[in-house]
């Protein structure tokens, strides 16, 4: 088994338990936006029951409803241990289900002692550019936001990346 751990509560003994138990309550929540005209989202993340892309996409086979979205973010999906190119997995994230995703956090990240640190967007290493060139061919109108990037930062990031500045 990867080095990867599940959040977990006594009881629980494994990942697909975690994921069977999680995907009853997300059924049930997007069976109330149905009913209330509400789009719910879930965000997957490496600690969640919805882990890794596959996770998703068996969420989203599992639960075939337009009321069930994603909060795509690349970082969230980060093992320390193991990295992953993550403007490669946002380009697959996006190729998979991106009809699904309806918002994305973006934030920037270093690794330290096995740890990843949250940090202002370009502070880091997320390859912020590439990331918000696929979400902008995939979905050109879609909610980008910025997580643990504040003050001065967040004016500096949407200088340097609105308006067509994926490139700079």
């Amino acid at each position: 088994m990867s080095k990867r751990r599940a959040s977990r509560t006594p009881g629980r003994t494994s990942r697909t338990e975690a994921y069977r138990e999680a995907a009853v309550v997300i059924r049930r929540l997007a069976e109330f936006g149905e009913r209330v005209g509400t789009i719910v989202a879930i965000e997957p993340g490496i600690n969640h029951p919805i882990y890794n892309l596959d996770r998703v996409e068996q969420l989203l086979d599992d639960i075939d409803s337009p009321f069930l979205g994603i909060v795509f973010d690349a970082t969230a999906l980060l093992d320390p241990h193991e990295p992953v190119d993550l403007a490669e997995l946002t380009s697959d994230a996006f190729e998979r289900f991106g009809g699904r995703i309806v918002a994305a956090h973006l934030d920037d990240y270093r690794l330290s002692d096995g740890r990843v640190i949250r940090c202002d967007i370009d502070e880091g290493v997320l390859p912020v550019a590439q990331i918000l060139a696929t979400i902008s061919a995939h979905a050109p109108y879609l909610a980008v936001i910025m997580e643990e990037t504040v003050n001065d930062a967040i004016a500096r990031t949407v200088n340097r990346y609105g308006e067509s500045g994926f490139s700079k």
